[in-house]
């Protein structure tokens, strides 16, 4: 181990990511009302309190969404559940969804038969 790197968190795992255990939060997506992608480390908050952080970003061309991949309290992990992301360029509304953002039912295939 490195000396500055932290035991409990993977050294590829950016320092403004704080380490959670399986138990206090879980992987979840995060719609975000924005005109553009949130950034890495962004914190998630429900009712004033935060609840979680953004740990990948992105904004969709083909639905003209910014979405994020985000560690969450499993509490506030529920599908339309309200939240805000705050960080240094972005304060916005966002409902928490499911990861399969496009397609949830899972109806677009790419083989057929």
């Amino acid at each position: 181990m490195m000396p500055t790197q932290d035991p409990i968190r993977p050294p590829t795992e950016p320092a403004t990511v704080p380490p959670y255990t399986r138990a206090d939060a879980i992987t979840d997506g995060l719609l975000i009302e924005a005109d553009g992608p949130a950034d890495l480390g962004d914190e998630v908050y429900a009712d004033g309190k935060k609840v979680g952080v953004i740990t990948c970003p992105c904004y969709s061309k083909l639905t003209k969404k910014s979405m994020a991949i985000m560690r969450v309290d499993v509490a506030c992990a529920k599908q339309g559940t309200k939240l805000e992301v705050r960080g240094k360029n972005l304060k916005a509304k966002a409902i928490a969804h499911t990861i399969s953002f496009d397609d949830p039912e899972k109806k677009k295939r790419n083989a057929v038969g």
